[in-house]
């Protein structure tokens, strides 16, 4: 009886190990030449393979929403308007929605022939599926207590929306753009309390959005307008303009004019202290400014010895200029008989005596 036992257990255990596979195939095939007649045994797949696209430079698109069959949803006005706001971004292509007058059947020729009633080039057929399934967890096992029932979260919901879109040519049905797009939404709450209806619409909701931008990366790709295209022939805004090569015939830039005081290299830092900028305003009335005497306080002893002897220049260019205007009122005075200066003279010729010493 034990060696049964052990039997049955190796066997069980075995059986998930246990499977195969066959099949057959006609061995490496050469490709076929260009020249070559290809062979087409049906008379649709020799139509559908000889249709070529025509669209104009700008295209307008009927769209038709196919309701389900078993009427258990149907499209909302946010759902339509959402799907045909997907050309918003693309210039050449206008979405429209078909009129249900104008549909004698839901086969894809009556399709085609409303949407050429419409002045339409192509035609934007959508459709949706819907699925759901339920499930039961461990929560269920606490029902014969009767009080969980109203909030136990013993069942799962999961629903699953799958919207698709084909684009046709209204003349010829070729067939331009599919697009295709799944949102889901899961519920885990009470018997009571699951949402059947509302599983479906939030799903739908997210499986539109995802078709939106489907959709509108399909159609700009098709006309060309896709962004990648766009951002491979732009320039690129981060590339700094060259650089203006010199040459023999451009003009030499202009020379920087160094401040009284100060040079190329030395620091913008006030030379003289402002006391003496204010006695030299005082005494001579104009000339001398702070941009001109600078403080050597925390400049370097080059810069400071540069700066002084500058300014020294300048202060005995200004005694100069007032020595001559002195002498001038002076022999004018002595003509006149007057007095030969006046008490504000007599300090400036005073201050420039003592800077010359």
């Amino acid at each position: 009886m034990k060696r049964l036992r052990w039997a049955w257990l190796l066997l069980l255990l075995g059986i998930p190990a246990c499977g195969g596979s066959m099949g057959m195939d006609r061995g490496p095939l050469a490709a076929v030449a260009a020249e070559e007649p290809i062979q087409i045994d049906d008379q649709r797949i020799a139509e559908a393979l000889a249709q070529r696209p025509q669209l104009p430079d700008r295209v307008s698109v009927g769209v038709y929403f196919r309701d389900p069959p078993d009427g258990s949803w149907r499209w909302s006005f946010e759902d339509r308007e959402r799907v045909i706001d997907a050309a918003e971004t693309v210039e050449r292509v206008t979405l429209f929605p078909i009129s249900r007058s104008f549909i004698e059947g839901t086969d894809l020729m009556s399709l085609r022939l409303a949407a050429a009633r419409h002045g339409a080039h192509a035609l934007l057929v959508v459709e949706g599926r819907s699925e759901q399934e339920t499930s039961d967890n461990g929560w269920l096992a606490t029902y014969p207590l009767l009080l969980p029932i109203l909030f136990a979260p013993a069942q799962e919901l999961d629903s699953r929306f799958t919207a698709d879109a084909s684009m046709y040519d209204v003349r010829n049905g070729f067939l331009y753009v599919t697009a295709e797009a799944e949102g889901f939404e899961e519920q885990q709450r009470a018997h009571v309390w699951i949402d059947h209806e509302g599983g479906v619409v939030e799903a739908r909701r997210r499986s539109i959005e995802h078709l939106h931008e489907e959709l509108r990366e399909r159609l700009a790709h098709l006309l060309g307008e896709h962004e990648d295209q766009v951002l491979t022939t732009a320039p690129s805004v981060e590339e700094a303009p060259p650089e203006p090569t010199p040459s023999a015939t451009s003009e030499p830039a202009p020379a920087v004019v160094a401040e009284p005081g100060t040079d190329a290299t030395c620091p913008r830092r006030t030379l003289w202290p402002e006391h003496i900028v204010g006695g030299l305003r005082g005494r001579l009335g104009h000339g001398l400014g702070r941009r001109s005497i600078r403080s050597p306080s925390d400049s370097n002893a080059g810069c400071a010895r540069r700066a002084r002897t500058a300014a020294a220049s300048s202060a005995s260019g200004l005694c100069s200029r007032e020595s001559s205007r002195l002498s001038a009122a002076g022999a004018a005075s002595s003509l006149s008989g007057a007095s030969s200066m006046s008490v504000s003279q007599a300090r400036r010729a005073s201050w420039c005596s003592s800077l010359a010493r």
